[in-house]
């Protein structure tokens, strides 16, 4: 089974899953070549590319669930793999709201629309990537006379294929890809007291990915502004959160929205459906269909 696709994978756990008793199972199936460029004063530091491939699986009998991941995909291991999985969730608690989605709430179509896949980023030279990260690292460097050092700065890429399969009939699978790109700087005060302060962007394409002048630049900026900053008294007033904070807020939140969330209440969320937890200046949009940046 070395060469079999993600899908092909996937499609063949839910067929063993089945053919031992799985009463409903599906398969996610994961290909991905990863690599990753690390610039430090000028000079390269790491330079890594790796291959990974998994497969998770879930498998409902009974009314009970569980859920196993393996990277082994030799045929002897495979089949047991997916012969324990299937002997685990029998003997789990059970769960009455286990079950797969109907039919008529699957996808439909390709995922071409999504654009999640960007060849320009599988064909980047290797050159191009190091001197994306020289050039951010640079920037950042250059900023200002008070910027005196650097964590160095780093590109990584992702691409791969992603596959899901279950025992309704659904198999499909896309293409997608990721770039990020990131640096760190440091600046001094006139003290001598150091102030460190870092930026990135991430993008499933290449074109929409922030130019590393720009990146770094920022980076920057955000060292120079913390110097001179100094503690207050403790007091009562507005807060604004920066944009990064504001992201790590709302991943809090939806994390506590969560389905496992509330079925095991472990949330300050359980029981209060209705109920306004938040400015209503706040709008928070959860859509699979919308389309990544081109």
């Amino acid at each position: 089974m070395a060469e079999a696709t993600p899908l092909d994978l996937a499609g063949r756990a839910v067929e063993l899953a089945s053919a031992r008793g799985a009463d409903q199972c599906d398969a996610i199936a994961f290909s991905h070549t990863e690599s990753t460029v690390s610039i430090r004063l000028g000079d390269i530091e790491k330079l890594i590319e790796a291959t990974s491939h998994s497969l998770g699986l879930r498998v409902i009998a009974g009314g009970r669930t569980a859920v196993c991941s393996t990277s082994d995909f030799t045929l002897a291991a495979f089949e047991q793999f997916v012969a324990e999985t299937v002997e685990l969730a029998r003997i789990s608690a059970p769960d009455e709201y286990a079950g797969l989605p109907e039919p008529e709430l699957l996808a439909s179509g390709g995922g071409d629309a999504l654009q999640l896949y960007d060849e320009r980023i599988e064909s980047l030279p290797l050159d191009d990537r190091i001197d994306m990260a020289r050039s951010c690292e640079a920037a950042a460097l250059g900023f200002d006379s008070r910027i005196t050092n650097s964590e160095g700065a780093s590109l990584s890429t992702r691409v791969g294929e992603v596959a899901l399969a279950n025992s309704r009939g659904f198999a499909a699978g896309y293409p997608a890809t990721s770039i990020s790109l990131s640096t760190e700087a440091l600046a001094d005060d006139e003290d001598g007291k150091k102030r460190n302060a870092w930026w990135f962007s991430a993008e499933r394409s290449l074109r929409s990915l922030l130019d590393p002048e720009t990146l770094g630049r920022i980076a920057a900026q955000r060292a120079v502004d913390q110097l001179g900053a100094r503690k207050t008294d403790t007091k009562r007033v507005p807060v604004i959160f920066e944009p990064m904070m504001a992201a790590r807020l709302a991943g809090d939140v939806a994390g506590c929205a969560t389905g496992g969330a509330l079925y095991r209440g472990a949330t300050f969320l359980a029981g209060r459906t209705g109920e306004a937890i938040g400015s209503p200046l706040v709008t928070i949009v959860d859509d699979p269909t919308q389309p990544a940046r081109a």
